[in-house]
């Protein structure tokens, strides 16, 4: 099993929490000023979020920023876990 990396963690809760908002990444996209392209780029790997941008889509998405990234976080020990026990 690979390791996950914190920016992977990090795209999967900001994707996971617009899932959980039933927003496009178009609909995402317009409340922050970045078109659908920007944020299936964030979204699927091609781009890095920069720390501005992940307060204001998590904002966006009506999440506390420091939330998402405790679940990133969480995401990360439990890959880390599995990795060891494998």
């Amino acid at each position: 099993m690979s390791a996950v990396r914190l920016e992977d963690a990090v795209r999967r809760v900001l994707k996971d929490a617009r899932g959980d908002a039933d927003l496009t990444q178009r609909e995402l996209g317009e409340r922050v000023y970045r078109t659908r392209d920007v944020i299936a780029n964030i979204e699927g790997g091609r781009r890095e979020v920069r720390l501005s941008e992940f307060v204001f889509l998590a904002v966006a998405l009506k999440e506390s920023p420091e939330q998402l990234l405790r679940r990133a976080l969480l995401i990360l020990q439990l890959s880390n876990a599995q990795k060891v026990q494998a």
